[in-house]
């Protein structure tokens, strides 16, 4: 199994390249083709979106709509569109430009890339990134600015206003709910204005080109994910592959595992919860399972000591035991947004209805697939037990016994997501380290192995 090659995204909409990029990104994309060292100076620059320009786009045409509203309905959501329209100006020089130009060229927004990546979330968010040292000299931090946490709150309040305004046109007869709706699209345009303008006040010059978060893969670039990076002495790096023989592999890669040690790590793990894409929709139950094949790989790809060997462009590994960390609190959020950004249809779901995924949450790599299956409800339902009759008085007791009557209803459905892989990009949670230096270390060990193997464990009389 392949993992954490992000550029394939399945059934997502296609990567979309700048279009109408203005004058003051070409000297941005200018500049930073000339600070290009000699390693990338064949690579054709372009301007990276963190917000997606495809969202961005999606941002505009839904102002549009709302701009055709009642004004008497929805006289909270006109006002807060205007005042957001005033701080939308601000975003690049185009303001005598619609809106859509605007904002595809918000220079906070766009920062200096490549155009041959591995890894391109395409029409994801991508965070804006930076280098930390640390006090370990073998290691170093790639964390999320802090004006990509701002941004990423306007990319999802984008998504909550889409998804909200598909329901206006089912509540002009309702003014209960249309009433509802007219305060909750006010605060989510609300809350889009108050990012923007924190990122007009706190983050005055546009992100530059930084050459030390990117690095080479074959003849592609990479962008460094969130993790503390682990390079050349690192002493983590001594532990790679050390146990991976629990998992079955040896030299060969196809040994049986050792089955005298326990293996309840990788034993089959079920999380349930009910999901809700809006206030004014139905919950939807979301089962999501990590197989036992699952767990494996998550230990063979994606943990320093059990590591086999599978080399990618993006290699990550989780810091402590993912048995341990991979609970429904860390996984619930990530897998909602999952949901929440799918192409399965939410509010009108059919049984058989699929979408892979191939893709980051905000802090999780994942693959595996959603599919919409039906399950059965079987209710235990308090019924009176049949009575015994007393032979004397041939009456029937008083000492009722209530038992449980199993009643079927109809099925629901329910989103069965199964994962394949589930692997850590946050500096709190992942190690990583380029494939280079990887592949080097891995083999170096194997070398170590070959010409001193561990002598087989002498029986002793009280082992017989």
């Amino acid at each position: 199994m392949k993992s954490q090659r992000q550029g394939i995204v399945p059934n997502k909409q296609p990567i979309q390249r700048f279009k109408d990029e203005d004058e003051h990104n070409t000297t941005r994309r200018e500049t930073a083709e000339k600070a290009r060292s000699e390693a990338f100076q064949d690579d054709e620059m372009q301007m990276d979106h963190t917000i997606s320009q495809h969202s961005l786009i999606t941002f505009s045409e839904l102002l549009e709509e709302i701009e055709q509203l009642p004004n008497e309905t929805f006289a909270a959501t006109k006002k807060s569109r205007t005042d957001l329209i005033n701080e939308i100006i601000n975003v690049s020089d185009n303001d005598e430009k619609c809106t859509r130009i605007q904002l595809v060229n918000f220079y906070n927004n766009l920062v200096p890339g490549f155009k041959e990546t591995t890894g391109n979330p395409g029409s994801n968010f991508d965070p804006q990134i930076e280098m930390v040292d640390t006090d370990d000299e073998s290691a170093i931090i790639a964390q999320e600015k802090a004006a990509s946490t701002q941004l990423r709150k306007i990319d999802s309040y984008i998504r909550k206003l889409k998804h909200l305004t598909a329901l206006v046109p089912s509540m002009k007869n309702d003014n209960d709910l249309a009433e509802q709706m007219d305060e909750e699209l006010s605060k989510t345009m609300n809350d889009i204005k108050t990012c923007l303008e924190q990122v007009r006040k706190e983050f005055t010059k546009a992100p530059a080109y930084d050459e030390d978060i990117w690095y080479k893969s074959a003849t592609k670039n990479v962008k460094r994910v969130p993790a503390e990076w682990l390079i050349t002495g690192a002493s983590k790096l001594e532990d790679l592959g050390s146990e991976q023989q629990l998992l079955g592999y040896g030299e060969d890669k196809i040994a049986e595992p050792n089955t005298e040690v326990a293996h309840d790590s990788f034993k089959e793990v079920t999380f349930t919860w009910d999901y809700q894409l809006t206030k004014f929709d139905e919950k939807i139950k979301v089962k999501v399972v990590i197989s036992e094949k699952c767990w494996k790989h998550i230990y063979a790809r994606h943990k320093l000591e059990y590591f086999a060997g599978d080399v990618q462009a993006i290699n990550t590994f989780w810091k402590d035991d993912p048995h341990e960390k991979i609970t429904q609190a860390l996984l619930e959020p990530e897998i909602n947004l999952l949901l929440e950004r799918s192409n399965l249809p939410l509010r009108v779901l059919q049984e058989g209805d699929t979408d892979a995924i191939n893709e980051t949450a905000h802090h999780l790599f994942f693959q595996g697939n959603m599919e919409v299956v039906e399950e059965a409800q079987n209710i235990a339902v308090p019924v009176a037990e049949a009575q015994p009759v007393n032979n004397r008085n041939k009456k029937k007791r008083n000492n009722h016994k209530k038992v449980a009557k199993i009643e079927s209803k109809r099925p629901v459905k329910i989103i069965l997501i199964a994962l394949e892989s589930v692997a850590p990009q946050s500096p709190e949670l992942a190690y990583a380290v380029e494939p280079s230096l990887l592949q080097d270390k891995y083999y170096q060990k194997l070398e170590l192995k070959r010409l001193f193997p561990l002598k087989p464990k002498k029986e002793s009389i009280e082992e017989k």
